[in-house]
């Protein structure tokens, strides 16, 4: 299992007029890190945090998460310890990464909506 975050931006065809969505990011992180997430994003909800949010509210919401973790006072060891699975399935610096990647994307893009799935 897998998420998958996307951010979509509207575009309007100059020749017909009509809107349409242009993917302008798209991201999988495995499932594994879902506590990782959850304990760091505001709310209950996770990655989920980014579902429906702009580009510009998706780097406000990552940036916190950023700060959340950075507060809670845990060395780089303690968040391996507690939040990398054991079967090596991704790792707090590879979902830092994918955040990160997210965060540049949204900020290159803040009218795209984010859209999270799993």
């Amino acid at each position: 299992m897998s998420y998958d975050v996307i951010l979509e931006k509207k575009m309007v065809d100059p020749e017909t007029g009509e809107t349409e969505s242009k993917t302008v990011g798209s991201f999988n992180y495995t499932i594994n890190l879902r506590a990782f997430f959850t304990d760091f994003f505001d709310g209950d909800q996770g990655i989920f945090e980014l579902n429906g949010l702009s580009g510009k509210e998706v780097k406000i919401v990552i940036d916190n998460f950023q700060a959340n973790m950075f507060v809670s006072g845990m060395t780089k060891s303690e968040f391996e310890g507690k939040y990398n699975p054991e079967n090596g399935w991704g790792s707090v610096d590879s979902a830092w990464s994918f955040l990160d990647d997210i965060r540049e994307t949204a900020i290159k893009n803040p009218s795209a909506v984010c859209l999270v799935f799993s």
